[in-house]
């Protein structure tokens, strides 16, 4: 029986299909209780299969695979296969009823007991997946995979410890496992341990150049170190292996989206929303990106989704907050950095917002109790003692406007405006002396002087 090979591969196929298809190709008896070559038709079946398989036509291979089981239904490697078919069409219950009926035939094939602890673990079923895994290594106490497989377990289980000592083993085993050094990677990204990640992530790629989430482990670090440009080949590479990685697209359009590459980041973000319209952080970015071109109107639709996904993420109603406030619905954008307060109060960054948004709207006797919340979190920032002195200005309070420029020249000896606001403040309240004086201060610091004030200081020099 010939091996079909297709020169075409679009996608990394894994070397346990590889695997597969030589045992199934050589009709190992140990797998079936009669043998696939007995069959003529259930041969040729199969070679059907396999080759709608390397062609990626998986409703053609499964359609091939289930009449090759029709005509030997005894082939535990069969059924295996066909479970690995459903899993590149992610139909995780009949893969799972595949793998089992695998099993029930020959419970000693490792491959499917790896093939249904890797479902197990996309499903975050992590004690079905352990279980699996752990039969693999009672097997066989050199399976590096079966130890890798188990690592993965408890790194998504935030055991890191326990997951690194499992990687290290399956490394021992076997020094050129890709997944391995990937789940190190990871582990050490969490650990905030960057080069030894870069390190392993790199190595990974070595070994398998068409391991996409390697690429995407390493663009994703790379971001994290705000090294943006590096990051975008490797995601590139990514969603070049992947395409229908959702993950990989978002964080394409993020190392796009901090390169200032705006346009090509809302395609990224796109995309990632099209594989996964519940993605959140996707939609979250897409609208930040509308933003920073000034598109606001455009970023309220994707940043609301976010919110939508995510209620009581600060973050997302304070960038929708942003929005509505750059785009001038002032009311929408009080109304939501009001809610972020009942939320969260001590989200400190929001209570300026929320006065600068009461200021705008001419409401500045609001504004003031939210400045005085936010310098109660940065007392040492002189913006905010200035716009409170602002605040009190535009309400009349003379005085509280004085001494609260006075605050923020303390702080910053430089700060043009709060001398000019000073100048104007003791204008307000006749006293030319004073008003004179810090007017030239502000005009010593470039400050632009209104022509009237301007000849105050010549009067006076």
């Amino acid at each position: 029986m010939m091996l079909h090979h297709c020169s075409k591969r679009k996608l990394r196929i894994d070397f346990l299909i590889w695997g597969t298809f030589l045992i199934a190709s050589l009709n190992i008896n140990a797998c079936a209780t009669t043998p696939l070559q007995s069959n003529p038709e259930a041969t040729t079946s199969f070679d059907l299969g396999i080759t709608y398989i390397m062609d990626e036509k998986w409703d053609k291979a499964i359609l091939q695979l289930e009449k090759t089981i029709q005509l030997n239904p005894n082939h535990a490697v069969i059924y295996h296969l066909l479970g690995m078919v459903y899993t590149k069409k992610r139909m995780w219950e009949e893969a799972i009823e595949s793998h089992q009926k695998a099993l029930a035939l020959n419970s000693h094939l490792t491959g499917a007991h790896k093939s249904l602890g890797e479902i197990y673990l996309k499903q975050m079923m992590w004690k079905e997946a352990q279980a699996e895994f752990e039969i693999i290594i009672e097997l066989d106490k050199e399976h590096a995979e079966g130890y890798s497989g188990l690592a993965n377990v408890y790194y998504n289980r935030g055991m890191w410890k326990d997951a690194l000592s499992f990687y290290n083993k399956s490394l021992e085993i076997d020094s050129n496992l890709p997944e391995a050094y990937n789940g190190r990677g990871k582990i050490y990204m969490e650990e905030k341990q960057g080069d030894q990640a870069i390190a392993n992530f790199k190595k990974a790629i070595e070994l398998d150049p068409l391991y996409g989430e390697a690429y995407q482990n390493l663009g994703s670090l790379y971001n994290l170190e705000g090294g943006y440009n590096k990051a975008i080949p490797y995601l590139e590479k990514a969603v070049e292996i992947n395409p229908n990685s959702v993950k990989a697209h978002y964080h394409l359009g993020l190392a796009y989206d901090k390169a200032n590459q705006w346009t090509r980041a809302i395609q990224e973000f796109k995309k990632s929303i099209a594989l996964n319209r519940d993605f959140a952080e996707a939609h979250h970015g897409l609208g930040v990106a509308y933003c920073k071109q000034g598109k606001f109107r455009r970023a309220y639709t994707p940043l609301k989704m976010a919110v939508g996904f995510k209620p009581d993420s600060e973050e997302y109603l304070y960038d929708l907050g942003a929005a509505y406030d750059e785009g001038g619905k002032i009311d929408k954008a009080i109304e939501v950095f009001e809610k972020i307060i009942e939320i969260n109060p001590d989200y400190s960054k929001v209570y300026f917002s929320l006065a600068f948004a009461y200021i705008k709207k001419g409401e500045s006797d609001k504004a003031i109790p939210y400045l005085k919340k936010a310098i109660n979190y940065t007392p040492q920032s002189a913006e905010l003692h200035c716009r409170l002195g602002q605040a009190y200005y535009t309400t009349n309070q003379f005085d509280e406007s004085i001494s609260e420029y006075t605050k923020a020249i303390d702080l910053d000896p430089n700060y043009a405006e709060a001398y000019y606001n000073l100048a104007v403040s003791y204008a307000s309240m006749d006293n030319a002396t004073m008003a004179k004086y810090f007017l030239k201060k502000a005009k010593d610091l470039n400050y632009p002087i209104e022509e009237e004030f301007l000849e105050l200081i010549k009067e006076n020099p």
